[in-house]
């Protein structure tokens, strides 16, 4: 898995590329951690490039969720292919994450 941060004075959007597998999860929640002690307002996930996840990715994004509320911290799950969305869905995420494509998320939070 390949992970980039894109930065702004106080959003953060983490670019998740490959399979999000419990291999890798590590990595993510390593990211996560460094990210939340800056205390940015907003974080997005940009999951465009990610082609495959699996139930433990799952539950590092709930946990990762659940920290984001305690912190105040928003957060956005970007881009979402539709075998994610299904994940999501059958997981009853959508109603609790917030998800939207990327050019939502520019036109509310980047203009």
């Amino acid at each position: 898995m390949k992970i980039e941060i894109d930065e702004t004075a106080d959003q953060k959007i983490i670019r998740l590329e490959g399979e999000f597998f419990l291999d890798n999860l590590k990595f993510v929640e390593e990211t996560w951690d460094r990210l939340k002690l800056i205390g940015p307002r907003v974080v997005a996930i940009d999951f465009s490039g990610v082609t495959s996840i699996d139930s433990s990715a799952l539950g590092l994004l709930v946990k990762i969720f659940n920290n984001s509320i305690n912190l105040k911290i928003e957060l956005i799950f970007i881009d979402l292919s539709e075998y994610a969305l299904k994940l999501f869905k059958a997981a009853r995420l959508m109603n609790f994450f917030k998800i939207m494509e990327k050019k939502q998320y520019q036109r509310k939070y980047m203009s």
